[in-house]
């Protein structure tokens, strides 16, 4: 049976509590929790959205003024007997007084307070605020059996006004950050809708008209950073902020800055319109407990600038500015900070605060806070609320790589945390924290409320700007220092940022019920990270393998010693996970020589993310000329090369068999080159550096023709990634790799490809040729084989981990039940034998 929550609330006006009660009881699971609501007041505009959710709201139309009529109160009290509920949920002062004491006429019924005061200003507050507070605090140890606060600034005053500090918890409010992101179109929208130029710099401040707001002071503030700096512009937005404000108009005309203010009043747009601000700036000066637009501007990535009330700060974190309040000139001192950053600076600071309310404040958190919460009311109950629904899990995924960092793996476990929620799985990603300097892209980062990031710092000499190769050969420094890294650092350079991911991880671990943990390889850090979690907290484990270890002739080992060191590792780490997962059946071939236990081994690919392709095929073509374009994204490394296959160009266009003007080759990678010998195509190569997923993907839905390599040293151990992107566009492929390899078996497969082997110049000419051949004949088209193509689709492998999940647990408690039987049969055998002696 799913547990009853009565809530009883003032007044179900626009507000804060209001709009954190909407969203509570919107995305609550009702499998678990059915929930009633009354105020005190009217249903207003709040209470028909919620009746529309089907919920059922009553109003009680007690007076907003005066002392409450003592009827209503005893109505209330059999409306609460009639719900029988098994917890009432107060909301602010009046509701937690009158609701508190309806609830105790009514009988033993848990009482939980929810207060959303921040602070106490005796000049400001209403006589009658005031003093339902100080009569909760006279209650406060007899009638809830719980308090929450929405702040921690709020917990610290109420605990000086007399409330029980061991009732009181701290649930902060919650951001949906899937409707509040980033969203540049809108905001140039709106920015040419209030006359606004592109190039200026907005300062944005949204709250009702207020003392606690101090309009004053930021229209203060602004005066103070126009006079530096001419194309500067200030939005307003709230109740009763609009151009019938006589007194914001006052305070505008006596700053001089009629021309450079905009005033709008309310609107129903809040997640549109923080885009069209490069700052959000909160002037409070007294007052807040936990300013709702700081997280939403956050979590659209604006950086933000606020005062030291509340838990502004607390929330702001290292992601922008926080300056004293009643003080515009630091205000100022703060916007002009943020304004020297630049936009790529301020572009930065966003994706940070961005990530900070994804990982502390996203509205998933919060509502499981709230869940567990009453969980907890209700173990005192003897009462459990499991749902009869699909059970949710929580798994960590250990990861070094992660977007924006563009490396290997990067993809695979973003997609798989795109979609893992899908199939009821939230995610907790423990990655490396970016150096500074990493010039980062958020089209690559999770926008879900259920997947979270937690970075852990690496001082390994490691360099995170993406690095450009302009050989095609490595110098003989590069691979002596490679060479000197391998030595030294054991089993990669990761290593210096595996006990910093253990400390992260353990910190996840004590605070997230995390059900699994999967880590997958390279590098192979993840995995030693991931058993060290596993061993403290006693949780299966999943170690997941792109790649052999010992047997990568892509990775630099040092020594014969350093390679049996790798191969008792990788042995080492199949014998003690709970599943293997390789991405293909000759990676789990070779792995399956280290244990006899073969049944804990599956198949899992890469992928294609089919959502992002078929967003990339609508995009229009950007090339006015059509031409017949090549096309490779991806990194070059090790004895990977292009030599081959540009000495092929080479010779086609030497030969006049193909027109310069006619052929174009893109490479998105660390690679370009400016060889002399190479001199004769230099105008048809396009260089550009490692791309965020999306714009990689954008690029290849405009070319002809994609080139993929598998030198022949690696063709039994590779399948690239990126081929299932290439497939998944259903466009031709120019495979150089051989015909006895793994990667050709499944391009033979998809039906898609024109191969060459990768080192015949000849024979890679003459495919280039046929393909540009076909494309002038107007028949450069492929017949896929799509139900092939369709499987390796990340929404269906990523149901398939999802599953794998469950049977990793199912599969771990099994084992455990057989050994507890064992231990039982043991137990009474010798207790049989003792009897017998």
């Amino acid at each position: 049976m799913p547990v009853k929550v009565l809530h009883i609330i003032t007044n179900l006006a626009t507000g804060g509590a209001e709009m954190m009660l909407l969203r509570l009881l919107t995305h609550s699971d009702r499998s678990r929790f059915q929930s009633e609501v009354i105020s005190l007041t009217a249903i207003d505009s709040l209470g028909a959205r919620i009746q529309a959710l089907g919920i059922p709201v009553k109003a009680l139309h007690m007076s907003r003024k005066g002392i409450p009529n003592p009827f209503q109160i005893i109505q209330l009290a059999r409306w609460i007997k009639q719900s029988n509920p098994d917890i009432v949920q107060t909301w602010m002062y009046h509701a937690d007084l009158i609701g508190g004491v309806a609830a105790k006429m009514a009988g033993k019924f848990p009482v939980v307070w929810n207060i959303r005061h921040g602070t106490f200003d005796h000049r400001i507050e209403k006589f009658s605020s005031i003093f339902t507070a100080k009569m909760c605090a006279m209650l406060s140890s007899a009638l809830p059996q719980k308090i929450i606060c929405c702040a921690q600034a709020a917990k610290q005053v109420h605990t000086e006004l007399g409330y029980p500090q061991n009732k009181i918890s701290v649930i902060t409010n919650g951001f949906e950050t899937e409707i509040f992101k980033p969203n540049p179109e809108a905001g140039r929208a709106l920015r040419q809708e209030f006359q606004i130029p592109e190039n200026a710099f907005v300062v944005g401040q949204i709250g009702r008209f207020h003392p606690q707001k101090d309009h004053q002071g930021f229209i203060e503030a602004a005066r103070q950073f126009a006079s530096r700096f001419e194309n500067s512009f200030f939005v307003l937005c709230g109740y009763q902020v609009d151009g019938q404000n006589k007194e914001i108009l006052s305070w505008i005309r006596q700053a001089g800055l009629e021309k450079r203010f905009r005033l709008l009043g309310e609107r129903n747009d809040i997640h549109l319109l923080m885009n069209a601000f490069d700052i959000l700036s909160s002037a409070s000066s007294f007052g807040e407990g936990f300013p709702t637009v700081v997280g939403e501007a956050m979590s659209c990535g604006i950086p933000c600038a606020v005062t030291d009330v509340g838990d502004s700060a607390g929330i702001v974190g290292d992601t922008g500015r926080v300056v004293l309040a009643n003080d515009p000139k630091r205000l100022a001192q703060a916007w002009e900070e943020l304004f020297r950053l630049g936009q790529e600076g301020r572009e930065r600071l966003g994706r940070m605060a961005r990530e900070r309310i994804q990982n502390h404040f996203s509205l998933s958190r919060i509502i499981a806070q709230y869940e567990n919460f009453y969980k907890d009311i209700l173990v005192i109950k003897g009462k459990t609320c499991e749902s009869s629904g699909e059970h949710r899990g929580t798994a960590l995924m250990v990861s070094y790589t992660f977007p924006p960092l563009l490396a290997g793996g990067s993809i695979r476990i973003k997609n798989f945390s795109k979609y893992l929620p899908r199939n009821g799985w939230d995610c907790h990603i423990l990655t490396l924290k970016i150096p500074a300097g990493f010039v980062d892209d958020e089209s690559d980062l999770p926008s879900s409320d259920h997947v979270w990031l937690h970075r852990a710092i690496s001082p390994d000499p490691f360099r995170a700007k993406r690095g450009v190769s302009r050989g095609l050969q490595e110098t003989a420094k590069h691979q002596l220092l490679q060479w000197i890294s391998a030595f030294l650092f054991f089993p990669d350079r990761q290593i210096l940022w595996a006990p910093f991911a253990i400390l992260e991880g353990i910190r996840v671990l004590k605070q997230y019920p995390v059900d699994i943990i999967f880590s997958t390889y390279g590098p192979g850090s993840n995995h030693l990270v991931a058993w060290a979690l596993k061993t403290l907290f006693k949780k299966p484990w999943i170690a997941d393998f792109r790649d052999l270890w010992a047997r990568n002739k892509n990775l630099m080992i040092a020594t014969p010693l350093h390679r049996r060191l790798y191969l008792w590792l990788e042995g080492w780490v199949v014998r003690h996970a709970d599943r293997v997962i390789g991405v293909g059946e000759h990676i789990n071939k070779e792995l399956k020589r280290h244990t006899k236990d073969h049944e804990k081994f599956v198949v899992l690919s890469n992928g294609y993310d089919g959502e992002l392709i078929r967003e990339a095929q609508q995009k229009p073509p950007t090339r006015e000329k059509d031409v017949f374009s090549i096309i490779y994204t991806g990194a070059f490394y090790c004895r990977r090369s292009p030599e081959v296959f540009l000495s092929a160009v080479k010779q086609l266009v030497d030969a006049r068999k193909i027109p310069l003007e006619e052929i174009e080759i893109k490479f998105m990678s660390n690679f370009r080159t400016e060889a002399v010998q190479y001199q004769s195509i230099q105008k048809i190569l396009t260089f550009s550096p490692l791309a965020p997923h999306r714009e990689a993907l954008a690029a290849m839905a405009q070319a002809k023709v994609f080139l993929l390599i598998v030198e022949n040293d690696l063709k039994h151990q590779i399948v690239n990634a990126k081929f299932f992107d290439y497939i998944a566009f259903q466009k031709p492929i120019l495979a150089l790799v051989a015909k006895d390899s793994v990667c050709y078996s499944y391009l033979k497969q998809a039906e898609v490809s024109f191969v060459a082997d990768p080192d015949d110049q000849d024979q890679i000419a003459e495919k280039i040729l046929e393909l540009y051949t076909l494309w002038k004949a107007d028949q450069l088209q492929v017949h896929p084989n799509q139900k092939y193509i369709s499987q390796f689709d990340v929404a269906s492998l990523s149901a398939r981990l999802a599953g794998v999940f469950h049977e990793t647990i199912e599969g771990r408690t099994k084992r455990s039940s057989l050994s507890l039987l064992k231990q039982d049969r043991s137990l009474n055998s010798q207790s049989e034998v003792s009897c017998a002696h």
